[in-house]
């Protein structure tokens, strides 16, 4: 309903005509106004930082660093597209070169999540490049993110 206001609550009812006339009315049903994507609010390690061999020890595996990036609302990770700019929820460049690396991701859907979360190997005086494709993420009204976020750091 274009006419609420972000953020409020709209209540409605609804009947339904026909030759027979009108309907009894249905229950009262509430909905919040969102217009606003979701966007990345933070993110750690922090853009364009240096980041230590030490920081590179978190599970899954020793020598990962996990690249956990915040979000303004509950989000879901699930392409909406058909077909997609990019088939999977994280790209990785080290160095300028695409990473074959299987980067750890949410398989399938995450319902209404606040973060995601890449693990990424250390590579020594490497210029990571991690993006986040936009359409995978949504927020819990269908809104899609507005564009590709971009992290960079580097290790020394």
């Amino acid at each position: 309903d274009a006419a609420v206001t972000e953020a409020l609550s709209a209540d409605y009812k609804v009947t339904s005509y026909n030759d027979n006339g009108e309907s009894a009315e249905s229950k009262i049903v509430s909905s919040l106004a969102d217009y606003t994507a979701p966007s990345v609010s933070s993110v750690s390690p922090a853009a364009n930082s240096s980041v230590n061999q030490s920081a590179f020890t978190d599970p899954p595996a020793p020598g990962t660093l996990p690249v956990v990036l915040s979000f303004s609302e509950p989000i879901t990770t699930w392409p909406y597209c058909s077909p997609c700019e990019s088939s999977v929820l994280f790209s990785l460049t080290v160095n300028g070169t695409a990473s074959t690396d299987k980067l750890s991701a949410p398989a399938g859907v995450k319902i209404l999540g606040n973060t995601v979360q890449a693990n990424l190997h250390y590579v020594a005086g490497a210029t990571y490049v991690l993006t986040l494709h936009k359409e995978w993420i949504r927020d819990a009204n269908g809104i899609q993110m507005t564009a590709d976020y971009v992290v960079t750091f580097t290790t020394p």
